[in-house]
């Protein structure tokens, strides 16, 4: 049996070759900018607390912070001092 090529057939295999290429790069390119956009969102989303974090530290700097003791026993003595001279 012999099988003979044609040039139109070679043509057409090449044709299909390309676009078969073609489509699979367009799908990947398609597929990295999809994830691109959801890094970015992501990205602006943690700089977005970030920056809400930084203004709620900077609009409560210097302010004091007393944090109580919710012990409900009140056995605490106070201590006189005596001044030393």
């Amino acid at each position: 049996m012999v099988v003979v090529a044609s040039l139109t057939g070679l043509l057409r295999m090449l044709l299909i070759i390309l676009g078969v290429i073609f489509l699979l790069r367009l799908l990947a390119q398609f597929i990295s900018n999809k994830n691109y956009a959801a890094e970015q969102e992501r990205i602006a989303a943690e700089h977005k607390k970030l920056e809400k974090e930084k203004r709620r530290k900077e609009k409560e700097a210097g302010k004091t912070n007393v944090l109580g003791n919710d012990n409900s026993n009140n056995d605490i003595e106070d201590v006189d001092f005596e001044e030393l001279d």
